[in-house]
């Protein structure tokens, strides 16, 4: 992820490792139980944010796609000319669109994630323990919910940041709009009237006497 800006990076959790060497066994069977339903949480938040996450990349890509091919559509047309200004509109809000859906897109690629429970070949060692072997899977669990916490905001982030370039497109494109259609002629001496076009030669005049 080292290609991301800092502003889109998820923050690492900076928390200190849990140590319960000094809790009670009862309180540790209690915060091992917790510990599994906080970390099968973030597995389901997992699972919503990439669905999430991959609806807007394929309405954001749809709506990216057929904007660019209505603009190609008019410049291809013989009055070109005519939709100028639309032409540049539409082919703005589609790379907004566009980068949108990446955004997204790359907020809801495949991560490496933590998942519930333990495979039995890691823990066989420690099993004659019992009670160390609960104590250093709780401590482990935590360092796992830190882990897949901050892939969640690290996902949410670019999500985010996807719906808001979105949301921008169309003012955007109507600025791009009003700009390429009007931006000219405000400047232009034949859309002054008349009247007012010649309103300043006399002051003009009187200054330089």
């Amino acid at each position: 992820m080292s290609w991301l800006p800092a502003w889109l990076r998820a923050k690492q959790p900076a928390s200190e490792p849990l140590d319960l060497s000094l809790v009670p066994d009862a309180s540790v069977d209690e915060l091992h139980r917790q510990a599994e339903k906080f970390l099968e949480g973030t597995i389901e938040f997992a699972v919503a944010s990439d669905a999430r996450a991959a609806s807007l990349a394929s309405i954001f890509g749809g709506a990216s796609v057929a904007i660019a091919a209505a603009a190609a559509t008019l410049v291809t047309s013989d009055e070109t000319g005519k939709y100028s200004a639309l032409i540049s509109a539409g082919f703005v809000s589609a790379l907004f669109f566009f980068a949108a859906a990446v955004l997204c897109a790359r907020g809801g690629r495949p991560v490496s994630f933590h998942a519930a429970g333990y495979q039995p070949r890691r823990l066989q060692k420690s099993a004659a323990d019992a009670k160390w072997m609960l104590r250093y899977v709780t401590e482990d669990i935590q360092r796992r919910i830190d882990f897949n916490a901050a892939s969640l905001e690290r996902s949410a982030r670019l999500t985010r940041w996807g719906m808001m370039v979105a949301i921008s497109a169309v003012p955007i494109a109507v600025l791009i709009f009003c700009v390429a259609q009007f931006g000219p002629g405000l400047c232009s001496s034949s859309k002054v009237p008349r009247g007012l076009a010649g309103a300043g030669a006399p002051l003009a005049t009187y200054r330089a006497r």
